[in-house]
């Protein structure tokens, strides 16, 4: 049974659902000339230990090493400078953008300090139960923590989601047509409100310093909006 691959030095390319449900395998390296990790590369790869990015690779798709839940470590070479790693999370190659975490099995975190952005489904549908943010963050994508235990009641105030000083979704809230943003927020995550049918109203406090991208996308009844802080910078689409 494939227990480890290293690539030919010759190989490019890694195409879609190369390594699709290789159950056995423990280890890959992927060599220098590759430049593009497609999607599902990797799926499904129970025994996946660890995973040797080259320096060559600049996109790495989001869903390209899913439901390998036991990844405990991806190495990206030194000269790379698109990506870098530490465990099985993925960063951009100064750690500022932390990009995707594929660790199924921890159920806390703690971002970096060098960490100022959260990319969009960065722990999605991992088993995170906590995570310790810091005031260095400066953007979270959407969904980044959806389907974890995030989203338990215990973090929740009127249907909203939040972690620390960060609103990462008001998406429990459906059936409310007016949603008041707690005081001391200092950051809406992207998508944080978008398709809310029922939302006509949204009050942001004046502790919000950053309103996300798309933040209140497709709210057909929206009628008005109170963005207390004028200073506060305020993301692509994010009121439209």
């Amino acid at each position: 049974l494939l227990e480890a691959i290293k690539l030919p030095a010759s190989v490019e390319r890694i195409g879609k659902e190369a390594f699709y449900n290789c159950d056995q395998l423990k280890s890959i390296a992927f060599p220098d000339k590759v430049s593009e990790i497609s999607y599902d590369t990797l799926f499904s790869c129970d025994s996946l230990e660890e995973i040797s990015i080259g320096k060559n690779v600049k996109e790495i798709d989001l869903s390209a090493f899913r439901y390998c839940p036991s990844l405990k470590k991806i190495t990206v070479s030194a000269g790379n400078k698109y990506y870098s790693a530490k465990g099985p999370v993925l960063f951009n190659a100064h750690k500022t953008v932390l990009i995707k975490s594929f660790d199924t099995v921890s159920q806390s975190y703690t971002i970096p300090s060098t960490v100022k952005e959260i990319g969009e489904f960065a722990f999605s549908s991992m088993a995170l139960k906590t995570v310790k943010l810091h005031n260095n963050i400066e953007k979270i994508g959407a969904n980044a923590f959806s389907d974890t235990a995030i989203y338990s009641p215990e973090n929740r105030i009127d249907g909203c989601i939040y972690i620390d000083d960060c609103l990462i979704s008001g998406g429990t809230t459906e059936n409310n047509t007016k949603i008041t943003v707690k005081d001391g927020v200092r950051l809406i995550a992207d998508e944080a409100f978008a398709e809310l049918y029922r939302l006509t109203e949204v009050y942001i406090p004046e502790s919000v310093l950053y309103i996300g991208e798309h933040a209140l996308y497709g709210n057909m009844n929206l009628k008005k909006v109170t963005v207390k802080n004028p200073d506060a910078v305020i993301g692509r689409c994010a009121l439209t």
